[in-house]
C-alpha cells in the first residue's frame, strides 16, 4: 500500500511501539508525519527547518532539526511537541539513547557530539570529534559509541566518560547507518 505523508521531503521512518504509529520526518517541509498503522490515519506536526534523523525512545519521538540546529521531542500519543531544545548544535543528524537517562546527538557540521538529559531537555555533555559524523550508536553495556564517518570512510569507537578516540575501523564507502547484530 501507500500513504501519503503530505509533506515534502519524506526521508526517516521510526516506529512507536506504544502507540503504533509510524513516524516519517520531512525534512523540506520541516514536520513529521504520524501515520496510525491500525487506522491509517495521519497527523502532521509543524517542527523546524531541515527535520531528519529520528529516534523513537520511552513514549517519545526525539527529531533533529538539522538546518535549524534544533532538536524537537514529540509526543506520538498526543501529537504534541513536548520540548523544543534550541541551538543544540550545527547540523544535529542522529541520535541514540544512553545511560544516566541522556539522549546522544550526532552534530555533523560541528562535528561533535551532544548528550541531553531526557528529563529536563538541558545540555549536558559535549565531545568534540575530529571528523564529521553521521551516524552514531551507544554499546548497550557500557559508555561507548561507534559513530559512522562517511568522508573518513570510517567508524570510530570513543569513550564517552574521557571524550578518547580509542579505536577507527576502516570500512566501505560512505559509513551511515549503525546497528547491532547477534552472531550465532
Amino acid at each position: 500500500g501507500y500513504l501519503d505523508t503530505q509533506q515534502q521531503g519524506s526521508h526517516v521512518l521510526a516506529f512507536d511501539g506504544e502507540t503504533s504509529k509510524v513516524v516519517v520526518s520531512n525534512t523540506e517541509s520541516g514536520s513529521v508525519t504520524l501515520i496510525d498503522i491500525e487506522n491509517g490515519g495521519t497527523e502532521i506536526i509543524a517542527l523546524a527547518d531541515g527535520s531528519e534523523g529520528l529516534l523513537a525512545n520511552s513514549g517519545q519521538v526525539w527529531v533533529s532539526n538539522a538546518l535549524d540546529g534544533s532538536i524537537s521531542v514529540v509526543d506520538p500519543a498526543t501529537a504534541n511537541v513536548t520540548a523544543h531544545i534550541k541551538s543544540v548544535c550545527s547540523f544535529p543528524i542522529a541520535f541514540s539513547a544512553g545511560q544516566q537517562q541522556r539522549m546522544w546527538v550526532a552534530c555533523f557540521a560541528s562535528a561533535e557530539l551532544v548528550a541531553i538529559d531526557q528529563r529536563t531537555f538541558t545540555v549536558k555533555h559535549r565531545i568534540k570529534l575530529d571528523d564529521q559524523p553521521l551516524n552514531l550508536l551507544l554499546h548497550p553495556a557500557g559508555d561507548l559509541a561507534y559513530i559512522s564517518l562517511p568522508r573518513k570512510n570510517a567508524v570510530a569507537e570513543v569513550d564517552l566518560l574521557t571524550g578518547e578516540e580509542l579505536q577507527r575501523i576502516t570500512v566501505g564507502i560512505e559509513p551511515d547507518g549503525l546497528r547491532w547484530a547477534e552472531v550465532q
